[in-house]
């Protein structure tokens, strides 16, 4: 079933999410992170197409140095859903593609150099710390071309980037940025607690046509643990099916270890 706007599933309040996170938000970020010195950059290449990546190097988070700012470092599943990007394009010409939980945004920055209209393409975060090392993104890999106000009807010809905090504006974002054809996400599975929200945002912001998708990667590790407490949520609209895609490499930022771990694809669609 489809639903309308007001159908959307119930979800915990913002204060209740941050409770069962037990972040401490007002220690969560500092200016200071953002130089020169702390982030590196890394050059991620797709056939004849490069992304040029800024952040914080896998090694640094990993080492608990930057385990606090796991947003701004790249995770395997977004190198792995881009890659299934690039060998899918049918999926994603022409379309209009939300990227939720993007981080430094290498997924859907691909999307945007595969598409005819890379003004098509909005990526998000929950995070608004995160923008600032995303638009540097954004303008590192689209230098020369004019941002335009993005919307349901954009010529820009550049990818725009948005706040999205999960079940919480869902409708002012909405309303701004219309609905979309494609929705992607790359190690968006990290607690149960924000489930629900997640699920009611694919419910609001995805087209209501029977092509439209929502394309989730994770690895086993991580998102296995909550896979199928998604899948039941998710049931009561969507239908899910997992996808098999072997890519031949994991890659992360500036990593020295071995990358190698189990990954997963699902692709969810209206129920009918």
């Amino acid at each position: 079933m489809v639903p309308t706007a007001g159908d959307a599933l119930s979800v915990p309040s913002a204060e209740v999410v941050k409770s069962e996170l037990e972040l401490d938000y007002e220690d969560y970020f500092n200016p200071a992170w953002f130089n020169d010195e702390t982030f590196v950059e890394e050059v991620f290449t797709y056939g004849e197409i490069s992304i040029v990546l800024c952040g914080l190097s896998w090694d640094t988070v990993q080492s608990g140095l930057g385990y606090s700012r796991i947003g701004h470092t790249l995770w395997a599943a977004g190198h792995f859903l881009a890659n299934f990007l690039y060998h899918h394009l049918g999926l994603i010409q022409g379309k209009r593609i939300l990227e939720i939980g993007c981080g430094l945004g290498l997924t859907g920055l691909l999307a945007g150099k595969l598409v005819d209209n890379p003004g098509n393409v909005v990526l998000t975060d929950g995070d608004k710390n995160i923008l600032d090392a995303l638009q540097r993104n954004i303008d590192r890999n689209f230098p020369e071309r004019t941002p335009v106000e993005a919307g349901p009807r954009s010529n820009s010809q550049r990818p725009a980037c948005s706040v999205l905090v999960w079940g919480e504006d869902v409708e002012e974002f909405r309303k701004q940025y219309g609905q979309f054809d494609v929705i992607i996400g790359a190690d968006v599975l990290y607690t149960e607690a924000s489930l629900k929200s997640l699920v009611a945002t694919f419910c609001l912001l995805l087209n209501s046509e029977a092509n439209s998708i929502v394309l989730v990667a994770f690895q086993t590790q991580y998102g296995g643990q909550l896979r199928d407490t998604f899948l039941g949520i998710a049931s009561e609209r969507l239908i899910g099916e997992q996808l098999e895609w072997n890519s031949s490499e994991v890659k992360l930022l500036k990593s020295s270890g071995d990358d190698s771990v189990d990954l997963e694809l699902w692709r969810l669609m209206w129920k009918r």
